[in-house]
């Protein structure tokens, strides 16, 4: 009858999931409060009833019953902090029958008690252990102090260690933390797939690792809880993205504007990014060559500059620059729309030879061309990607991660019109590749090609060989030749007329389309950085310069290098704080491998835009090696160029993302695979890290600017 009802009860448990489940959960405590574990960050502090002297001192000898267990043991000194003396016990005195403490120079200080604490890096976290001077025999002569800890005293501090083992803690926080997921899995997630539902845990649990990383950072408060509040924010945003775009009727309602609100927050990012920049430490890379070309065609208002007669000043960071006075030649050689538009920021004046400007206003147009830029880029993607919440979280965000986009131009420098430009050409080319042949594609097209021409050269080449690509494929196409030879079209190509003439003049004065350092000022050209005598010059056969040059041309993609105080130095690209990055830069490349035929129309074109990018890079590259092997220049390989094209370059990682792990449902929404929303999701806190965080923000010059 007993085993009867015996097997009644085990049948009850193993037909019952709930008390299954209890039970496991109660035998996993107590094995995270039984199993034994060694002391962890010890300490023995002797704690007094004020501050003893500074000269205080003190001596610890263990004494041991058997001699052998005495082999190795030394005396052990006490440190002075304020009231306490303290030393970290050696596990080998444990054994010992007594513990014989000298104090010197402690004055009239009286003993209060010894802890047993536990303590990790000089910071006290709990006490495991205490024993009050009632407790203890304590000798005193004058200004020095003795007393002995017996053996039981000993063990009894051991076990107090062991019980109260950081390690302990650490177990029990993990069977809770399991306990409340099987919880919140069971009580409302029952309808998620189980594999799925671990896979977000994952992301959570990284997401929590990441964030204790930053607690235990040296840092001010309010630094470390900013960035734990911008981490778990964006972790909020991942679970909202891939709860709306997890299907149903009531959840896809909600898809538009999740999708809106990604990219406002992007854009917020952005703009206090580049506010942090600007107001606690803005270090635009040759922003004092940019100032100095913009005082120069603010005195001269040449729409074709002199080249030659331009010179950098040394006093433009104050907001002046005396033309009379200059400090080196000015090797920039730009094109001067974007300098002729910051000219229409108040406050920049001549009076005679000197030119004034507000620094901080023309740094904040910067900032606002910029976000012109990426709200752009926004519409662009949020009116082409299908309507995936997450698939717009990760755009929304690489628009951002690369940490030059936002810091560049948050300075003075041409790279933030450049964005705003190539973006509306690709705009345009987008709807001419839609067949949309009016008078918006040719004037975005026409207009975007002439005014990037006009910012930069590398931006002018992405976009004139984009267009030049497009033009090759719609020779094939009958539809597409006739919309080359509409009025629309031709009217509007006077547009081009300005950068045409512009290039005409510039190479006719100085047989180049850009004129070149080393041509106009010789002799400052073989003393700058940008040549180097024989004897200094690096030796490097062709493949360790290749490797060289992609190494530091990836450097520059997840780093600002040209930032002393951010060295990252034993960081390389494949690192965990950079990888995200280097994906984002080089998965969208993936596009070119995947056949014309299976591409489609989108697919061709962004394949026409990083194959323009990729021609750009490889002109880049012999410039590069040229320079290196000629004059000894080891610069000229700065990835930030081609953030102008973050459109393209987003938009192929977006389209291969939804071409490897998009589902079309029953009821035509677009959705992710399970596979692809942990992808995502993952990628997007990825991007977070090693993108907004990790370059700047985590960086002690980051942690100060928030402090």
């Amino acid at each position: 009858m007993h085993d009867k009802l015996k097997l009644n009860s085990l049948n009850r448990i193993g037909s019952n999931p709930n008390m299954i489940a209890s039970l496991l959960a109660v035998i996993a405590l107590l094995c995270a409060i039984v199993v034994p574990l060694p002391p962890m960050n010890q300490m023995v502090t002797i704690v007094f009833d004020r501050d003893v002297p500074s000269n205080a001192s003190g001596k610890v000898s263990a004494s041991f019953g058997q001699s052998e267990k005495a082999v190795g043991v030394k005396p052990q000194h006490l440190t002075v902090s304020g009231h306490n003396l303290s030393y970290k016990p050696d596990p080998l005195t444990y054994d010992a029958s007594t513990l014989h403490f000298d104090l010197s120079d402690v004055g009239d200080a009286q003993v209060v008690r010894v802890d047993g604490e536990v303590n990790v890096n000089n910071h006290h976290w709990w006490t495991a252990h205490r024993i009050t001077a009632g407790d203890l025999r304590l000798s005193r002569t004058g200004d020095s102090i003795s007393f002995d800890l017996s053996r039981s005293q000993i063990r009894s501090m051991v076990s107090g260690w062991k019980l109260l083992n950081p390690g302990r803690l650490a177990l029990l926080v993990l069977v809770l933390v399991g306990i409340a997921i099987v919880l919140l899995h069971r009580l409302a997630f029952a309808a998620v797939p189980l594999p799925w539902f671990a896979s977000a845990v994952m992301v959570v649990a990284l997401t929590a690792m990441g964030a204790w990383r930053v607690w235990a950072l040296d840092a001010s408060g309010r630094s470390r809880l900013t960035i734990i509040a911008i981490l778990l924010g964006f972790l909020l945003l991942t679970g909202l993205n891939a709860i709306a775009g997890s299907g149903g009727t009531a959840r896809t309602a909600w898809n538009k504007p999740v999708i809106i609100l990604d990219y406002v927050v992007m854009l917020v990012a952005a703009f206090g990014q580049g506010l942090v920049y600007i107001l606690k430490w803005s270090h635009s890379p040759d922003e004092i060559a940019h100032l100095s070309y913009l005082a120069w065609e603010k005195a001269h208002l040449q729409l074709v500059p002199d080249f030659a007669g331009m010179r950098v000043y040394e006093t433009v960071f104050s907001g002046r620059a005396d033309l009379a006075d200059p400090l080196a030649f000015n090797q920039l050689g730009h094109p001067p729309l974007y300098y002729i538009l910051m000219l229409l920021v108040p406050g920049t004046h001549v009076s005679g030879t000197v030119v004034t400007f507000h620094v901080a206003w023309l740094r904040m147009a910067s900032l606002l061309m910029l976000l012109a830029g990426l709200a752009v880029c926004a519409y662009l993607l949020y009116s082409r990607l299908p309507r995936i919440p997450l698939l717009h979280l990760v755009a929304a965000l690489a628009l951002v991660a690369s940490p030059n986009m936002v810091q560049v131009s948050s300075g003075v420098n041409n790279d933030a019109l450049c964005l705003l430009t190539v973006t509306l050409t690709v705009w345009g080319v987008v709807r001419f590749r839609e067949r949309r042949y009016d008078w918006r594609t040719y004037l975005l097209i026409m207009g975007g090609l002439s005014t990037t021409l006009l910012t930069k050269l590398t931006a002018g080449m992405i976009a004139a060989l984009l267009c030049l690509f497009v033009v090759i494929a719609a020779m094939g196409e009958r539809e597409a030749r006739f919309a080359l030879t509409k009025r629309e079209f031709w009217f509007t190509t006077p547009l081009l007329i300005p950068a045409i003439a512009y290039y005409a003049v510039v190479f006719v004065r100085y047989r180049s389309i850009q004129p070149s350092y080393q041509k106009l000022d010789p002799a400052g050209y073989m003393s700058s950085t940008f040549y180097k005598a024989m004897s200094d010059r690096s030796d490097m056969s062709i493949m360790q310069y290749v490797d060289y040059y992609i190494t530091q041309f990836l450097r520059t993609w997840w780093s600002m290098p040209w930032q002393a105080d951010i060295p990252r130095s034993g960081v390389t690209s494949f690192d965990a704080r950079t990888i995200a990055l280097t994906l984002l830069l080089a998965v969208p490349f993936a596009v070119l491998a995947i056949g014309r035929n299976s591409r489609g129309r989108t697919g061709n074109l962004l394949a026409m835009g990083m194959g323009a990018i990729a021609l750009t890079m490889l002109y880049q590259f012999n410039n590069a090696l040229n320079g290196f092997y000629v004059n000894g220049y080891t610069g000229g390989l700065q990835s930030r160029y081609y953030l102008c094209a973050m459109v393209i370059i987003v938009y192929a990682l977006c389209w291969l993302l939804w071409r490897w792990f998009g589902v079309e449902s029953e009821s035509d929404a677009a959705a992710l695979s399970g596979i692809g929303t942990l992808v995502c999701a993952g990628f997007t806190m990825m991007l977070v890290w090693d993108g907004l965080l990790q370059p700047f923000l985590l960086q002690q010059s980051g942690l100060a600017a928030i402090a």
